[in-house]
Order: structure tokens, then sequence, then C-alpha cells
């Protein structure tokens, strides 16, 4: 985000570069540790999960691929997610276990495992993300609130860790499967959240955290997680009509030639991606100040080896080009009298280019005809939008609830 909006390579080459050393360095099973030697590149905790220390890994790799239209890194994702959830998870808990040969090593779940469901929407598995969200709920259900670590071995509490900080993760992923279901029970769920936090930690001060989610002991202490991500997640939870949730589908673009290249820039459009620690970050800044770079042709080849109308084989998602044309193809005016505008979303000329959706902007490749546009009034998508192409369970949902964009236009 920093080279993007400063034009300087060096910090994204240096991000880019940690990345590939992490993935090049993952097992034979496709796992990866806990702890690196950055000097040496050798891994000092090999044991394998989606817990403390790795998860951020898993979020950027997804929620950075999506946000900067990467295959690349959505692709890493997916081979490690693959192999987290064939070697770690056991009745929709993700366990810890050996890297090298996914053989449980530490039978227990931490609160900050919560997290993982919202990835898991993100890329469509809805059904996964459900069950995760349930076991955890149950542990709320019977304590009030999430342990900090608590054994599936023993069904208790791990002794030690009885600590409940007020963490985020779990009202965090309700915020996206709720958005994607609009199932009144994952706002319930948040609920009981809500009560517990409010009858249990609430002092005149502030709210405390709990030491022991056994007998709601507290300690004089709030962690500064808590103001800027939980109750973030919990406002959201119950928020209708909240702007960060935008679900129009046109905004404003600038285009702007630069030494042979193009800026676009669409302030508030586009939606936003939420950092580790909840920063919303809006993706429609990102060409503003620095020239889109344009993608390799050959590894578009080999994400999209197939372009006819059905599914593709061999690509890395297998979805079908009817769908992309449905969410990115023949976009139409909110006034049919008027013509479609000259320029549209850089998004929907990437999948122009990849997919051979239906071309709705010629002016893209003439220099003169795009050196003279100034902002334009295109279609856009909310903030979750483009992340529902990737999954094939959205297209599964009763009532096609996922597609809140297509729908809501659909609506008399």
């Amino acid at each position: 985000m920093l080279s993007r909006l400063t034009g300087d390579p060096a910090f994204e080459h240096a991000a880019r570069r940690a990345l590939s050393v992490l993935y090049e360095s993952r097992s034979k099973i496709d796992l990866v540790g806990n702890h690196i030697d950055i000097s040496r590149g050798e891994w000092i905790f090999r044991e394998a999960g989606i817990g403390g220390n790795v998860d951020s890994y898993y979020e950027y790799l997804l929620k950075g691929g999506f946000f900067f239209e990467d295959y690349q890194l959505i692709s890493q994702f997916r081979v490690l997610y693959k192999a987290v959830v064939k070697n770690l998870q056991h009745d929709f808990w993700y366990i810890w276990g050996s890297m090298y040969n996914g053989n449980p090593s530490l039978p227990s779940v931490s609160t900050l495992d919560a997290f993982w469901p919202s990835l898991q929407i993100l890329i469509g598995d809805i059904k996964s993300a459900g069950r995760t969200l349930s076991n955890f709920y149950s542990l709320i259900s019977h304590f009030g609130f999430t342990p900090e670590m608590f054994s599936l071995l023993t069904g208790q509490v791990s002794t030690g860790n009885e600590i409940y900080p007020l963490r985020p993760e779990f009202v965090e992923s309700l915020v996206y499967m709720y958005q994607a279901t609009g199932d009144q029970m994952w706002r319930n769920m948040g609920k009981q959240v809500l009560d517990s936090i409010e009858l249990s930690t609430k002092t005149p001060c502030g709210y405390a955290t709990v030491s022991n989610v056994v007998t709601h002991q507290l300690e004089d202490k709030m962690e500064s997680f808590f103001l800027s991500e939980t109750t973030k997640y919990l406002y959201l939870l119950f928020s209708d009509e909240h702007w960060i949730f935008d679900k129009g589908v046109w905004g404003n673009i600038s285009v702007t030639p630069d030494n042979g290249d193009y800026r676009v820039c669409a302030p508030n459009s586009f939606g936003y991606t939420f950092t580790t620690e909840a920063h919303p970050f809006p993706a429609g800044v990102l060409g503003c100040c620095y020239s889109r770079q344009r993608v390799e042709e050959d590894l578009l080849e080999q994400i999209y080896p197939d372009e006819n109308e059905e599914a593709m084989k061999g690509g890395i998602f297998n979805f079908p080009n009817r769908l992309l044309n449905l969410m990115y193809g023949e976009t139409k005016s909110d006034d049919p009298s008027k013509p479609h505008p000259p320029l549209c979303s850089s998004l929907l000329h990437f999948l122009v280019k990849t997919v051979g959706a239906v071309r709705v902007c010629p002016a893209w490749e003439d220099p003169q005809i795009l050196s003279q546009i100034g902002i334009n009034h295109c279609p856009v998508r909310p903030w979750y939008a483009k992340y529902e192409m990737y999954g094939i369970e959205w297209s599964r949902l009763p009532g096609k609830k996922a597609f809140r964009v297509i729908n809501k236009n659909n609506k008399k």
C-alpha cells in the first residue's frame, strides 16, 4: 500500500520477497511452521497451525491477492489452505501439528483461530466457516467467552490460558458471515458476545480483561484492540446501512495518462479491505498516485487457460465465464436512455483482457481518447463483491444471498 501511494516500489518488493521466501520454505505437504530464522531461513518452531504468529500470513496472502488483484498470492493461499484443511482440521477445529507430516502435536484450539472463518467466507467455503463458528459459539455458550486456549483432549480450558482479553476474532468472522448470508442467527451470536462483555467486564473506567473465563474474575487491564477492533466489528455487525458495506454499483473514476501508462483513481469506490488490525483500506485509491502495473501475460495464461463459455478446466478456481460476465461483464447504465460511458473500471478491463468478457470499454487501447478522459461515472463494486466470484459455494446459497449487488439491482 505504501509503495502504491508513494510510487516507491522498494517497500512492495521487500514485502513480496519475504512472502516468496516463506512460501518456498513450506514443507513437502505444503504446511508452514510458526517461527523462522530470518538470517538462515530455517524454521525454529516447526509446528503448523492457524493461530498466533502465523495467522496474519494467511490473512495477508488472501486479502493482499484480492486487494491488489494479484492472483499469484491467491494461488499461494489456495495451496496452503488445502494443506491446512487436509492435515490440521478435526471436526472443523484446527489444531497444531507437525509441518512435515501433519501429525497432531497440540490438540488445542486458540481464540485467535476464530479469524479463520472470515477467510473461508471470502473464498466461498461458507459451510466450513459456519461449522467452525458454531464450534466457537459452543464455548461462548458454556463460558460466556472464548478462553485463550481450549484443550480438545480434555474438554477443559487449558491450564494457564483461562484469560479472555476481549479479543475481536470471533465477532470479525460474524461480520463476514452475516454480510454473506443475511442470516439473523449470526447476529444473535454476536448479541450474546455483546451482552457478556457488557454484563461481566464493564467497569467505571472501561472494560476489563477477563483473567479467568470459568470464574469471570477480572484483571485491571484493557487491551487497545478492544476499542480498535472488537467494538468496531460489533458496531458493523449490527449496522444495516453502513457506508463501508456500500451496495451501489456506480462511482466516479478519474483516469490520468502517466508516461505511456495510466493512473486510475476512484476514491470511495471498489470498497474496502480490512487489515489484520481492522483498518479499512480503500482499494479505489491504489492507482491515484502510482501508475497501475501491467499484468504479466504468462501468469494470466496459467490462471485462465480456457476462454470458452464452459467452466474453465485447469484454472485456479474453475469458475465459469458466465459468472464473470454476470458480475463484471455487460453492465448497464442506471439510465437506459444514456449511452454507456466511454471508460469503465480497471478491474473490468482486467477481466476483459483475461477471460474474454464482453468488451464495453473500447477507449482503453486508444491513447488519444485516453488523454481526453477526465472523470467518468462508471460501474464499480462494493468491498466484498469481487471476493464472491472466487468461491464455488456462493452460487449454492439459498436465495443467492451472497450476490447482494446483483439481487439488489433486480429488486422491483
